[in-house]
């Protein structure tokens, strides 16, 4: 009887030891647990920043792109109004030569050359903005 008991109390000592193992196992596994969440919570803080910083660049894409378009649209505008202003320096012109004197058609050419060099400057400025917006 004796015997069996010892044999019992080693038997429990066993399990003892076994238990202690487990826990130092669990222990590890929890602090294992805990490091992981917090490269979790790293990874989602760094996710949150590329969201902020997604939409800011989605926020600055739909003002440019809207700033390309009213340039664009100002670019037609401005191509027509060139276009009617060259139809009616043609018309004015074919009227001068029927009456204008020489001095006239000097002056109007001049006037002509200064029209012209207003609409080349509004072109270049016209197309160093739609540069920008790029």
């Amino acid at each position: 009887m004796e015997r069996i008991l010892i044999q019992l109390l080693e038997g429990q000592q066993q399990l003892a030891a076994r238990f202690d193992r487990l826990e130092q196992r669990f222990d590890n596994m929890e602090k294992r647990l805990d490091g992981m969440e917090k490269r979790l919570d790293g990874v989602e803080r760094r996710l949150d920043n590329l969201e902020t910083r997604i939409d800011g660049i989605r926020a600055q894409l739909s003002e440019t792109t809207q700033l390309t378009k009213a340039l664009w649209h100002r670019s037609e505008e401005a191509d027509a109004q060139i276009h009617n202003l060259s139809h009616m320096l043609t018309q004015m012109q074919g009227r001068l030569v029927k009456t204008a004197t020489k001095n006239d058609i000097d002056r109007l050419a001049e006037d002509i050359n200064f029209i012209m060099k207003k609409v080349a400057d509004h072109d270049t400025a016209i197309l160093r903005l739609s540069r920008r917006a790029e």
